[in-house]
């Protein structure tokens, strides 16, 4: 209801422990990247507080707000992480053209037999245990 007329606290919430050090850090430096525009954010402590509710989960979910707009993920499966040994993919995504990523891709190139082989010291270390692959 507050948030409608333009006044937002923030929450109080021991499940959200960063909730105030965040709106702080928005209050300061909204600005910086266009992103938080495009979420809706205008420098009022409500367009903070629902960005960091809804979009970053800082804060708690807001009862003014509509509870059925934020859609609800379904969790992806958790796959076991594995050491990539071919760099095809990595040297895909650098691209070409610029010298300073043809300079990447040669080193990147000339480093990976090291890459390749710390990576296999470090799965034996490791055990071979069951790791969450991560994006």
């Amino acid at each position: 209801k507050d948030g409608i007329f333009g006044s937002c606290e923030t929450p109080k919430d021991p499940h959200y422990p960063d909730c105030t050090s965040k709106m702080d850090w928005m209050r300061a430096r909204w600005t910086s990247d266009p992103c938080y525009a495009f979420y809706g954010v205008d420098g009022s402590d409500c367009s903070f507080l629902i960005y960091l509710s809804e979009v970053e989960w800082f804060c708690p979910p807001l009862p003014w707000r509509n509870q059925t707009a934020t859609p609800t993920l379904k969790p992806l499966p958790k796959k076991q992480a594995a050491f990539q040994s071919d760099i095809g993919t990595l040297l895909e995504q650098v691209g070409t053209g610029k010298e300073s990523l043809s300079f990447m891709r040669r080193r990147m190139r000339r480093l990976s037999a090291q890459w390749a082989s710390a990576a296999r010291r470090l799965d034996e270390k490791l055990h071979s245990h069951w790791r969450e692959q991560k994006r």
